[in-house]
């Protein structure tokens, strides 16, 4: 006889449905008392004809400190705590039971404080212990309300990547140290979600969520989008509906205890299907306490979801009411080669409205594998550098993290834009610090303050404030001191504010830096204004060169270009200031890639409309209008492989291709103030000389 399997059900005690869509807890109740629900599957491997009278199972609660939990029955709880049962079973069969606790004000489990307490249940026959198992559990719950995705009663944010199980040494299996390490990584980097794209992770990873707190999608290995999203999909076929019901049930009953998800997906770019339909209602049937996600059908599941919106798209779905389900992004801010340009934008667009709950970068790590190279060195390869036809190139280098668990750049955007604390200046030069927390005060920060002066730091200190609770904003004086008082007139300022950890955590050391803002202080007194230099410029007769002292300007006849600028005998240009209208896309961008050779932007014709030279005496303006367009349209193939092709395409170019008129207008003068700074409002450059002429 032993325990076969149990199921943790917790939730705040005067919660009436178990059910998604419910009458939530009042506000402020989810603190109040909780009931710990424990379903037990006992089975009986005795002899059918030996009696089993006097078995019970019992369960018990402790804390972190491994201190004995004690429950209460509050006179206004619908329930009496049940801790033991008997088990009066006869013959060869399970046995269902339920055990019931009620706790008051647990400390609740959330990805921000993630308290976890220790359950223990003990099978007895005959007064002696048969069997005793235990898990980790966490007090939270789930649930939606009015299209508003919530833990613990609160509208939270995953701010999340997607993860494979990769490493370059041992491919496709992570040793529980490097999955540690990872998870630190993403903690420090203010990831708090993880989509297990797209199978269930090792069940070690599942513990390290629970313990370091990540919240988690939990998705079943299902993906079949080789046949597509039609009528060939596997998602149809009645004859793949066990297959698909088995897959996802696994997942559920093995990871259904975790506090770490918070909600499952059906699987991965499958169909739409029947299969899918059926799979959900029987999930369902055996787990009310987290909502479903499967990003290819949002109407048979609790969450909408998409892949890659952009981020206008993502503007008006947080503006959009009549949508009836909170809003999950499955996949976007593809991170492949120089990525994360747009992620503030798109969080901009996430934290306007709660009925986005966030989404899950693709992805976490690169694909890479270790290959050793004929002088002995290690390079990480990926498809085709081991001579494999077909493959995937570069397109398994997307993550934040190399494939050796260095840092790419993206992964400190992702930080910085995914940290929980924003600060800003006020109107009347005061800073506004918001905590963007849902659980957790400022208090665990020591806040820093630097002001620097044209990049130099000229003061640095401490900012004292009030402790900023779970979704306060403070404001708090500047810093009294003379720098910030009396600034130079024309000097760039920059005050920087940072929260690093006053203690060690299981995931950073005392000292680090979790967030940061850098706030531009508005430039006093005037900038110094551009004085046009004395002397004198010729225009020759042709109008298509102008000379000053030590230097001339050439433009071309016949396509306006600016040919050649010389100083001093010495020509500056290789080739003409011609326009380039190719911008090399990156292999994430393939179709950017065959739009722009399509459209023939490779190699450019110009093409002059108008010219007009101008002899101001102390100046020359040239004015052109240049009509620019592709020469030949081509065709590539392979783009970010290690075999990419360009041919031509046989149709010609015309005006309904891309092209482009640029009107242009030079202004040549006779040379520079060497001594002045060459400043603008747009771009700043640092002052120094610079050559005579345009």
């Amino acid at each position: 006889m032993h325990v076969r399997d149990f199921f943790v059900h917790t939730n705040p005690a005067d919660q009436k449905d178990w059910a998604l869509n419910i009458d939530h807890a009042k506000p402020g109740t989810v603190d109040g008392d909780w009931r710990l629900q424990v379903d037990v599957d006992v089975r009986n491997l005795f002899p059918a004809t030996q009696k089993l009278d006097d078995c019970t199972i019992s369960m018990a609660l402790y804390d972190s400190a491994g201190k004995l939990v004690e429950p209460v029955k509050p006179k206004d709880a619908p329930y009496d705590g049940v801790m033991e049962k008997p088990l009066r079973i006869t013959g060869m069969k399970d046995f269902k039971t339920s055990l019931l606790g009620i706790y008051s004000k647990p400390k609740l489990w959330s990805a921000e404080d993630p308290n976890l307490y220790t359950l223990v249940l003990t099978l007895k026959r005959d007064g002696k212990t048969e069997e005793m198992v235990s898990s980790r559990v966490g007090f939270r719950n789930v649930v939606i309300k009015d299209s508003v995705f919530l833990v613990n009663g609160q509208p939270v944010k995953v701010k999340g990547v997607n993860r494979h199980e990769s490493h370059p040494e041992t491919g496709h299996y992570v040793t529980p140290e490097q999955m540690e390490q990872e998870v630190q990584m993403m903690k420090r980097a203010n990831i708090n979600h993880v989509r297990c794209s797209h199978y269930p992770a090792d069940p070690y990873f599942y513990y390290l969520c629970d313990k370091y707190g990540i919240y988690v999608q939990d998705e079943a290995n299902i993906e079949s989008h080789g046949y597509y999203y039609g009528k060939e999909s596997l998602s149809h076929p009645i004859e793949w509906m066990p297959a698909h019901v088995d897959r996802i049930m696994a997942m559920v009953e093995r990871n259904k205890n975790h506090p770490s998800v918070i909600m499952w997906s059906l699987g991965n770019e499958a169909g739409p299907g029947q299969n899918f339909r059926s799979a959900e209602k029987i999930v369902k049937a055996r787990d009310m306490s987290r909502p479903t996600h499967y990003e290819r059908n949002n109407d048979i599941v609790d969450l909408g979801s998409n892949q890659y919106p952009s981020v206008d798209w993502t503007r008006s779905m947080a503006g959009n009411k009549n949508f009836p389900k909170p809003y999950y992004i499955s996949e976007y801010a593809h991170n492949m080669m120089n990525a994360m340009g747009n992620l503030a934008d798109y969080w901009e667009a996430i934290e306007s409205s709660d009925r986005i709950m966030g989404g899950a970068i693709w992805d976490w790590v690169d694909q890479g594998l270790y290959k050793t190279l004929p002088n002995g060195e290690k390079m990480l390869a990926y498809g085709g550098d081991f001579n494999d036809h077909p493959n995937s190139g570069q397109f398994v280098f997307n993550g934040t993290i190399l494939a050796d668990r260095t840092p790419e750049p993206g992964y400190f955007e992702v930080k910085h834009v995914y940290q929980n604390i924003s600060t800003s200046l006020t109107d009347d030069g005061k800073i506004s610090i918001f905590n963007k927390n849902f659980f957790t005060d400022l208090t665990p920060y020591d806040i820093t303050w630097t002001l620097t002066e044209n990049g130099n730091v000229v003061a640095e200190g401490k900012l004292n404030t009030p402790a900023a609770g779970p979704r306060e904003k403070i404001v708090v004086p500047v810093p009294d001191i003379p720098q910030w008082k009396n600034r130079k007139p024309g000097a760039e300022y920059a005050l920087r504010v940072s929260y690093k950890l006053k203690k060690d955590t299981d995931w950073a050391k005392k000292g680090y830096e979790l967030a940061f803002d850098q706030l531009q202080l508005p430039v006093q007194g005037e900038l110094p204004m551009f004085k046009a230099p004395s002397g004198k410029v010729t225009l020759s007769a042709d109008k298509h060169t102008v000379s000053g002292k030590d230097f001339s300007v050439q433009f071309d006849a016949a396509t306006g270009e600016l040919t050649q600028f010389t100083v001093n005998g010495k020509p500056l240009f290789k080739t003409p200031m011609a326009v380039n209208a190719l911008r090399a896309a990156s292999s994430n961008e393939p179709g950017v890639m065959a739009k722009s050779m399509a459209n023939g932007l490779r190699e450019l014709k110009h093409e002059l409309l108008s010219y007009e030279a101008v002899d101001n005496g102390s100046s020359v303006t040239v004015k052109q209008s240049v009509k620019v367009s592709g020469k030949q349209a081509e065709n590539i193939s392979g783009y970010g492989d290690t075999k990419t092709s360009i041919t031509p395409k046989k149709q010609p170019l015309n005006d309904t291709n891309t092209h482009f008129i640029n009107n242009l207008e030079w202004t040549i003068l006779p040379g520079w103030n060497r001594r002045l700074p060459v400043r603008a409002a747009a771009a700043r450059q640092s002052p120094g000389a610079a050559a005579p002429g345009v």
